[in-house]
């Protein structure tokens, strides 16, 4: 008799410890997602400012060029051959937007669309083009400004590009290449952050596509600003140096 009760007192003791560490856990739990929710969502809005403040920091440049694609697969030869190997649009073709990074080195991304016409040559065995079809590339391509070589000239901005990029000819087969870009371009600053732009690079095909090889120039106009109008360090000056003020938009 004694020993049932004794027993019976131990388990309505255990039920209400289990029961109060159950609630203790449960309240545990629920403290703690709220403070990793709360962290979490300081977290994302301190990266969240971060990003829009380098967004509105960074000093832009938006593009429209007309382009010259010459698609004969001699590399450079035959390179001013404007009658039989030059292929161009009468209205602007190319695209691109351009973030400056720092120490001369900023990021471009472009878009081009053309249209290869019949009778111009192509491949090595200087065959003729049966009929004519469009050309589309995508580049992303990394830039530096010569002038952190050469001193800030405040109007010329001459650089070196490379990068990768996907053009598409449409054609019987093999129309997709991959390419590694490689090649040389100016802007020339001319009144509150509008300039011109010229640019010449070599494209070379990744992989075993139709043409292969070819070079893309282009000349257009470009305008430079930043969202908050604020000083920052010039393309073509050294990292200890000068500075310029971004041109104020229109």
């Amino acid at each position: 008799m004694v020993l049932k009760k004794v027993l019976g007192l131990v388990s309505h003791s255990g039920g209400h410890i289990f029961k109060s560490t159950a609630l203790k856990t449960l309240l545990f739990n629920i403290v703690l997602f709220a403070f990793v929710s709360s962290a979490s969502a300081q977290l994302a809005s301190q990266s969240e400012n971060k990003l829009i403040r380098l967004l509105q920091t960074t000093e832009w440049i938006v593009g429209i060029s007309g382009t010259v694609i010459d698609d004969d697969a001699k590399q450079f030869k035959n390179v001013f051959d404007v009658k039989n190997t030059w292929d161009f649009l009468y209205f602007p073709s190319k695209t691109n937007l351009e973030g400056y990074i720092g120490e001369g080195f900023s990021v471009e991304g472009s878009f081009t669309y053309s249209r290869l016409k019949s009778g111009k040559l192509t491949g090595d065995n200087n065959a003729k083009r049966l009929s004519s079809a469009a050309l589309i590339a995508f580049d992303l391509n990394g830039k530096y400004d010569l002038n952190q070589l050469f001193g800030d000239t405040k109007i010329f901005d001459p650089y070196a590009v490379a990068g990768f990029g996907y053009t598409y000819r449409a054609v019987i087969e093999r129309k997709s290449s991959v390419t590694a870009n490689i090649g040389f371009g100016c802007n020339i600053w001319i009144y509150k952050g509008f300039g011109a732009n010229v640019q010449s690079h070599a494209k070379f095909a990744l992989n075993n596509a139709f043409g292969k090889n070819y070079l893309q120039h282009s000349l257009g106009v470009v305008y430079r600003f930043n969202f908050l109008n604020s000083d920052r360090k010039t393309r073509g000056a050294k990292s200890e140096g000068r500075k310029r003020r971004a041109p104020k938009p229109l």
